[in-house]
Formats: C-alpha cells, sequence, structure tokens
C-alpha cells in the first residue's frame, strides 16, 4: 500500500501520513530468537532489557515472558506490514 501526499496538504493530513509510516516501519522491526529448536520472531519494542548471564543471552518481554539463546541478532522483518 503506498501512502501519498498531495497539494495542498494540510498539517493534520502531513501528521497523519507521518504516523502511519512511521508505525508501519516499527511493525518490521524484530529480533530472530533461536530457543532450543525454534525460532521466533520478537517485536524489537517488546522486549524490555537482556541480560547476559553464564555465555546466554536472557530477553525479557512486556509480556512477562522470557527467553534464553545463545546467539543474538538484529534484521528487519521482510513482512508485510
Amino acid at each position: 500500500v503506498n501512502i501519498y501526499l498531495t497539494k495542498p496538504y494540510t498539517k493534520e493530513r502531513l501528521t497523519d501520513i507521518l504516523d502511519r509510516v512511521i508505525e508501519k516501519r516499527q511493525k518490521r522491526l524484530c529480533v530472530p530468537i533461536t530457543s532450543g529448536k525454534e525460532i521466533h520472531l520478537i517485536d524489537l519494542y517488546q522486549i524490555m532489557y537482556i541480560e547476559s548471564r553464564n555465555h546466554n543471552a536472557h530477553i525479557y518481554l512486556k509480556s512477562g515472558k522470557n527467553m534464553k539463546t545463545q546467539f543474538l541478532a538484529i534484521f528487519i522483518c521482510h513482512g508485510t506490514a
């Protein structure tokens, strides 16, 4: 879906479009976390903090869940938003 700003435009329309673009981009940021034999794609904005302990990364989420992984990398998800 393309978003266009046509002339003449209002401040409200510009603000609305910028908010939508920012929201779309934020939805696409995720972290692939390998936990056991599974790979979870975690929304970057749901991570509260990451703790390093015993050669593992412990990831604590806003939902109250936590995960443990030996490898942590940040990628941009290539899904549709």
